[in-house]
């Protein structure tokens, strides 16, 4: 026997009894088979037209759906802001309260660390104490007697190179 022979009967042996007696009981007709798949082929057509309606009823409701998503994330975020500038209000209010508390200058008000008044205070207590230091540091300063050594010397336009060469030169 050849492989196609082989194949042909290994598929007749597989498959079901009735199903075996029914291609035996029914010879192939062409026409019969023609008229079939006109019939799917018109079922087809008729469900790609339904598809391709429901498919733009389907855009419009994707696209409804999509402005009020938009238009809802768009409150949302709008909110949000809102919410995030009371709180930058509120903070800076705050800063400037404990500042003038602790005779902070108003340039240093900025500069205090915290989110909470207690956290501010103990900063503004701790720049405070910095910025006395400075200010006394910058009074002692202020106090010594100036430095003898600062402005002799050569002078400060002069190129003392130059100067030599022209005397060896005599120029």
């Amino acid at each position: 026997m050849t492989e196609q022979q082989q194949t042909t009967n290994t598929t007749t042996t597989t498959e079901p009894a009735g199903a075996a007696e029914s291609t035996e009981q029914e010879p192939f007709d062409a026409e019969r088979a023609m008229e079939k798949i006109r019939k799917t082929n018109s079922e087809n057509a008729g469900l790609r037209k339904r598809l391709k309606e429901l498919e733009q009823y389907e855009a419009a409701a994707r696209a409804a759906e999509d402005a009020k998503k938009s238009e809802a994330q768009r409150f949302a975020e709008q909110l949000a802001d809102a919410n995030r500038r009371a709180e930058e209000a509120e903070l800076g209010r705050l800063r400037e309260r404990v500042a003038r508390r602790a005779q902070l200058p108003d340039e240093l008000a900025d500069r205090l660390r915290g989110n909470t008044e207690e956290e501010l205070t103990a900063d503004a207590k701790a720049l405070a104490a910095l910025t006395a230091n400075a200010q006394a540091a910058g009074r002692e300063e202020r106090r010594k007697a100036p430095d003898p050594s600062q402005g002799q010397g050569m002078a400060l336009n002069g190129d003392p190179l130059l100067d030599s060469l022209r005397s060896k030169l005599g120029i």
